[in-house]
């Protein structure tokens, strides 16, 4: 069999990777009876360990690390051939924010949410994207994103408990996502007579 893995790279943890097998045989060789010769069986390997698999592989590492992906392919003649690959999987970032101040009040300035995250590889953190849980003046949804800076602040139009969405991304492309609820108390208006 002439075995051939495609597919093979380096992926982010709990990413799904597809693992093609495209063995193909020829049992026509130039003055020979043609022999009838075809696939019979294959086997996937992960680190030396067999997996069943159809005829291509679903990867889903659950793990960073690096595996050993290997496949081995028999004829009905009972010849094989073997292909492998090693692919590094990359740890996520883990997002993580937390609010200055604790507790915020409805017309006492902006909100700030320091961003606290982790990187988890060799990669950097270099995007940041936040979700207020809010809406701006025209009805968009108020989503901020930047390549440079995970800190910043907003200023709620109106008190409530808002849903705020962080997502960090670092140069390999792995993302994670924290959520937390913020309150923002309702304003008091001083007044005498």
């Amino acid at each position: 069999p002439d075995i051939r893995i495609d597919s093979c790279r380096d992926i982010c943890n709990l990413d799904t990777l597809v693992l093609f097998n495209h063995t193909t045989i020829n049992d026509s060789i130039p003055g020979m009876i043609p022999q009838n010769i075809a696939l019979s069986n294959h086997q996937w390997y992960i680190n030396n360990i067999p997996i069943s698999s159809p005829s291509d592989l679903t990867f889903i590492p659950l793990a960073p690390g690096m595996y050993w992906i290997k496949l081995k392919v028999w004829s009905n003649m009972n010849c094989y051939s073997e292909d492998s690959c090693e692919i590094e999987v990359f740890g996520l970032p883990e997002a993580e924010f937390t609010v200055v101040p604790d507790s915020s009040c409805l017309g006492q300035g902006p909100t700030g949410f320091i961003d606290v995250s982790q990187e988890n590889s060799i990669w950097a953190i270099n995007y940041w994207c936040w979700d207020f849980g809010d809406t701006l003046p025209n009805g968009n949804d108020n989503i901020a994103c930047t390549n440079y800076n995970g800190d910043t602040i907003n200023t709620y139009l109106n008190s409530g408990n808002y849903i705020v969405t962080f997502t960090v991304e670092d140069n390999f492309g792995c993302s994670d996502t924290y959520e937390d609820i913020i309150n923002i108390s309702p304003g008091l208006t001083a007044f005498f007579t």
